[in-house]
Parts: C-alpha cells; structure tokens; sequence
C-alpha cells in the first residue's frame, strides 16, 4: 500500500514533467506575485507556480485538443464551466483548466475534493457521434492510464469504469457527461 509521501511524490513527478514538457520558465524567474501557495498532506505550506497555459497551448496549436485552453484559477467545476463553453458554441477540442474545484462531482453526483495547485483539473469539451460517443467511456480511462506510463514511467491500475489507481490509492476519476437535443448528441464533455 502506497503512503501519502508517495502519492504526494507521483503528484510532483507528473506535474513537473508535464510543466517540462510545455516548457515553462523556471520556478525561481517567476515574479512573486505569480507565485501561489498550497499545503502537502503533511500540512507543510509550499510554494507552486500555476500551470503555463500559453505553453502548453502553443505546444498543442495543431491538436485536436488543447489548441484552446481557457485558465480559470478557481472554479466550481470544469465540467460547468465546460458545458457553459459548448452552449456559445466554442470549438471540438477546447480544454477548461482549473487550480482548483469548489464543487467538483463524481459519479454519481459524488463530491470531488481537489485543493489549490495540487490536482490536474480540467475538462475537455467534445462533439462526438453517436459511435464515438457509445466507445468514450472506455476510451479515455484508458488513454489517461496510457499517458501517465508514458510521461511518468510508472504503471497505474485502472478500476472500471472510471478509477485511475497507483497501488491502492485513486489518483483519477474520470467522468463523461452529454447533453442530448432530440434524438442527436449535441456535445460531450470528459474531465
């Protein structure tokens, strides 16, 4: 069984080398008042950088998803903040990301607790067809597990139908929401 240091360090490795990967400027170049704070589990306060979304978004410019990346740093839930995105019509692709959720759901109905600067909380808005839509729920648990292998060199577990696992221990859960007019999926939202 995996103790909290260790759940706290796979937090750390993942974020960094996403931070890595969108090529963010240093920790220690960045302005103090761009700096936020969050406490570990131990409850030590620590210092953290939020996520350079222009970065990432340039990194993503040819993706189907991620080309549009709207930062929110607190928000009740992505996923509200998703599906307010695909009632004004914002592009397949479109990612709301969040430092963090005040009222974020599970299955369910579910609380999910996230704190400030400790999770990856986002939401990615879809327009898939019928076909595509029947297979989501399966697909991206298995994508998620896939892209955690390969940037963090370390094998999760997954729990059907939406539990991403290291060890014991629930890292994820992904949730798929649509909305329907008519017969016709008018769009679906994964976070």
């Amino acid at each position: 069984m995996e103790s909290d240091r260790e759940r706290l360090l796979f937090r750390s490795q993942f974020n960094y080398r996403l931070r890595k990967t969108a090529m963010e400027p240093s920790f220690l170049d960045t302005p103090l008042d761009r700096r936020y704070h969050r406490h570990t589990l131990s409850g030590e306060r620590q210092e953290y950088q939020p996520l350079a979304v222009e970065s990432i978004q340039a990194t993503l410019s040819k993706s189907p998803v991620g080309h549009n990346i709207i930062y929110l740093s607190s928000v009740t839930s992505t996923m509200d903040a998703a599906r307010e995105q695909a009632e004004c019509g914002a592009e397949e692709g479109t990612v709301v990301v969040a430092e963090e959720q005040t009222v974020g759901r599970g299955r369910f109905g579910r609380r999910w607790v996230s704190n400030a600067g400790q999770d990856l909380l986002f939401s990615v808005l879809l327009y898939p067809s019928g076909w595509v839509f029947s297979r989501l729920s399966l697909a991206i648990p298995v994508a998620v597990v896939r892209a955690i292998r390969r940037t963090c060199g370390i094998s999760p577990t997954l729990k059907w139908p939406n539990d991403i696992r290291i060890g014991e221990k629930k890292v994820s859960g992904i949730l798929v929401e649509s909305a329907v007019h008519g017969a016709q999926i008018h769009h679906a939202i994964a976070g």
